[in-house]
């Protein structure tokens, strides 16, 4: 019988789409102009979401919670630049509103 630990899925997997998402701001850097400094960015939150995989539960669900809000705040600039549309925009506030509450509720339910 194989047997599922939640807690380390659903932190492997959070830390996958942190990091997957740093990426996506990392081809934005590459591929068009910008104010930010989207290089250097997203890879201090890439390495902070797998930071988050070596800490306790809560102190990774805290990592995670800000790297999901970092980037979401990089999306809004982003967007406001005209360098990411208005549809990948919403899409990423809903998936980014469904993960904050799915690791604020396994936290909550864990701890």
């Amino acid at each position: 019988m194989l047997a599922v630990d939640v807690q380390n899925l659903l932190m492997a997997y959070s830390a996958v789409i942190v990091a997957f998402i740093a990426g996506i701001h990392w081809g934005v850097f590459l591929f068009r102009q910008c104010s930010l400094n989207l290089f250097l960015h997203s890879n201090i939150v890439a390495l902070l979401s797998w930071l988050s995989l070596l800490s306790t539960l809560l102190w990774g669900v805290v990592i995670l919670l800000f790297c999901f809000l970092y980037l979401l705040w990089i999306d809004t600039v982003l967007v406001r630049q005209q360098l990411l549309e208005p549809w990948f925009y919403r899409l990423r506030v809903r998936a980014s509103a469904l993960a904050l509450l799915s690791l604020v509720s396994y936290a909550v339910i864990a701890l």
